[in-house]
């Protein structure tokens, strides 16, 4: 820092022995060094807010991921659900029958 301080303070004799404009440009330059500072300590902490977000959006697509494995497998035991009763017979029990099981017809076979 204190070697910092000397440089500056060269810069500064340098640019008054040259005239108002070399001093005010030398200002200008060590004001813009200074503000970039900020301006990236700004954007170091805006990078790793993003990449905090990113992760959670990360953990989010996985978790995506797993319920579509868990629909597929639901998806296929459903079809196979669905086939066993297209194929099974149905029974109609017949209007007269008053409820009893031995009137019952099997039908689409």
């Amino acid at each position: 820092m204190k070697g910092e301080k000397i440089m500056w303070e060269d810069i500064i004799m340098l640019a008054i022995g040259n005239g108002l404009w070399a001093v005010l440009s030398c200002l200008l330059l060590a004001y813009l060094l200074k503000d970039s500072k900020k301006r990236e300590a700004k954007f170091t902490q805006l990078i790793q807010d993003l990449s905090d977000r990113l992760k959670v959006v990360s953990q989010i697509h996985d978790g995506v991921k797993a319920l579509g494995g868990r629909l597929d497998v639901l998806a296929a035991t459903t079809a196979a659900k669905a086939v066993a009763v297209q194929n099974a017979p149905i029974l109609v029990t017949h209007p007269r029958s008053r409820g009893r099981a031995n009137k019952a017809v099997a039908v689409g076979e």
